[in-house]
């Protein structure tokens, strides 16, 4: 008799232990590092850079869709000193053209053209007209 309560004190206590582990929030559960089903994968990703400044004259020519021409202009200009420290800077796709040569930047958009000179922080506009 004394056998059959120890197997039965055991087997309860064996679901108890079970239950009470699944009761545990998924972040004590898991292991450091598992991304689970609660949590964003958008919480785990860090925001990449770009890796050369091909990636980043892309990203930049992608704002070119969605700004006004002085405002994209603008942009340029803040971004003028980050493309300064490479020695060829150019990129062209159907939208944007984006070059720098030496302390002088020229975007030409559908919307018109736009040279940065470096010297005073003059920008000269040339916009299409409709």
């Amino acid at each position: 008799m004394k056998h059959h309560l120890h197997i039965i004190f055991s087997g309860l206590l064996t679901i108890f232990l079970l239950s009470a582990c699944e009761s545990l929030p998924a972040n004590e559960q898991e292991e450091p590092g598992v991304v689970t089903a609660s949590e964003p994968v958008e919480a785990r990703v860090e925001e990449r850079q770009p890796a050369t400044v091909q990636e980043a004259l892309q990203a930049d020519a992608q704002l070119a869709r969605t700004m006004s021409l002085d405002d994209f202009a603008k942009h340029m200009k803040s971004r003028e000193t980050y493309y300064s420290q490479f020695e060829a800077v150019s990129y062209e796709d159907d939208f944007v053209k984006i070059e720098m040569d030496g302390d002088k930047l020229k975007v030409e958009t559908p919307k018109g053209k736009v040279s940065l000179e470096d010297d005073n922080g003059k920008i000269t506009a040339e916009k299409e007209k409709p």
